[in-house]
């Protein structure tokens, strides 16, 4: 018989999320290095993805995240978009 449960990814939520500040010669920056419940992990300089990120581990909500690895960093990863699972 057919078991639609078996093509369901597992639940994937946002662990932890960590924030970091500097200054470079383009101003102030803030950086967010985002865990995840899967063991994978990126970082991002973009507050919306970043902010996404702390509201979904603050209400622990199911997400889908999109990483790239950095092509500036060997073996970094690029969060690139994070959305609510439906």
């Amino acid at each position: 018989p057919f078991d639609p449960t078996e093509f369901l990814e597992p639940a994937v939520y946002v662990d932890r999320v960590f924030t970091k500040t500097g200054t470079s010669a383009n101003g102030e920056w803030r950086r967010y290095d985002i865990y995840f419940t899967d063991g994978r992990d990126g970082s991002t300089f973009k507050e919306e993805i970043g902010q996404a990120a702390q509201m979904h581990r603050d209400a622990h909500t199911k997400v889908v995240a999109t990483l790239e690895a950095n092509p500036k960093y060997k073996g970094k990863n690029t969060v690139v978009q994070l959305l609510k699972a439906e």
